[in-house]
Parts: C-alpha cells; structure tokens; sequence
C-alpha cells in the first residue's frame, strides 16, 4: 500500500478476512449495530464513515508498525514487533468505528451477549473492548496488529461522529443521478437546491434547540414536518 503505491488496499484490505468465522464474527455485530447507525446517519454518509474508519485503523497500523521498524523492533510499549510481510486484514476496524459512534449516540442501549451471556450498555462494551486494544497494544500481545488497527478505527469513528460536518461531502454521492443521465449542470443545479434546503432544514433546528419548538412559524413546521416525512419515507 505504501511502498507500491497500492493505495487502495487502505479500502480493499477491509474486505479481505482470514477465514470463515473472522468474517462471521464480523458480520454478525455489523448487522446489529451497523442499522443503528445508518439510521442516524442516513446511507450515503454511513457508507462513507465505515470506510473512512477502516482507512484509519490501517494508518494507525501502518504508524505503530514502522516507528516498531525505524526504532529496530525493540520491546517498546504501543510500537509493533510485526514483520512487513504480516498481513492486516477484515472489517473490524470499521467495526470499531461503528461501534464507538453507537456508543456515543445511544450511550445506554443495552445490548446481550451469547457469550458470555451477559447484558449489558454498549457504551460498557465499547469500553471495554477499548480497554483490552489498548492493552493489548501496549503489552504486544496476540494479534496487537490487529488491535492497533482496532483502536485507528474507534478514533476515527469517534471523531466523524462528533464532528458530522466531516461527511456532508458523502451526501453528493448520487449512482441514482448518474445512471439516470443528468448532465453535469443539471446535476450540480440539483446539489445547490438540495443544499440550500438541508441549510433551512438547520437553521430552523437551531431555532427549535433555542427557543423551543413554538417559536417556529407555520410555513417553518410545514418545512420541518416534510422533512421528517422525507426521512422516514
């Protein structure tokens, strides 16, 4: 990816697992938590969160595995021991992004477990999965490789969802548009009024957060209430 220019394995690795029940494990918690999530965000900018938070668990890699390499792979806490022939691969670095983000958006949803077959919030369980990334990192323990890229991609996540405005870009990613032959001026006539209604739509939510939801006038709750009706359709 680096020395052969092969940037794209930053998003094609995220594909890629080493065998039938890393992909399943895997799976299995993007269906749960991952509707959640698209919920809030909506398709376009979940899409490009997920993959945004795998590209940030493989440069967080790439940085422990190469100080671990220009410092000759001494026993130093946090920096990798790997070989560059060690391969990083699976969607759970992705993962962890999502999972940071649900636990930031919906901090008390509680979530059960089959094993062990406890209940309990998924902020708990983002901590504690954190937890054990970071020691694993720092101790160099099993598969800190992995772990490392754990911990980009909860970082990176967490910061997307603080800062939402990160992935407003997302919302232009238009195939629909694309395959029903706009032209490219007809195409950006179309962003520039759907920005301009997404800026109305907040505005009129930043007077709701201040002066409540009877400060609005008819024609601003006539606005909000197709919008609402625009995202549950």
């Amino acid at each position: 990816a680096i020395f052969g220019f092969q940037v794209w394995r930053l998003i094609s690795f995220q594909f890629l697992h080493a065998g039938l029940f890393h992909i399943l494990f895997n799976l299995v918690i993007l269906f749960f938590l991952g509707r959640m999530l698209e919920s809030y965000l909506g398709s376009k900018r979940y899409l490009a969160f997920y993959l945004i938070s795998g590209v940030g668990g493989a440069l967080l890699y790439l940085l422990l595995w190469g100080g671990g390499a220009v410092a000759g792979n001494p026993n130093i806490p946090f920096l990798l021991q790997s070989g560059a022939d060690t391969p990083l691969v699976g969607a759970s670095a992705g993962i962890y992004g999502v999972l940071v983000a649900v636990a930031v958006i919906s901090p008390a949803q509680r979530i059960h477990l089959l094993f062990p077959p406890i209940s309990l919030t998924i902020r708990a369980l983002a901590l504690i999965l954190i937890g054990i990334a970071v020691f694993m990192v720092m101790v160099g323990g099993p598969n800190d490789g992995g772990q490392a890229a754990h911990l980009g991609g909860a970082a990176v996540g967490y910061l997307l969802i603080k800062f939402q405005g990160l992935l407003h870009w997302a919302d232009r990613l238009s195939p629909t548009a694309i395959q029903a032959g706009y032209t490219k001026g007809r195409y950006e006539k179309k962003l520039k009024k759907e920005d301009a209604k997404r800026g109305e739509i907040d505005r009129i939510l930043a007077k709701v957060s201040d002066k409540g939801i009877q400060s609005l006038s008819a024609k601003e709750k006539k606005i909000l209430q197709q919008d609402t009706d625009r995202l549950n359709q």
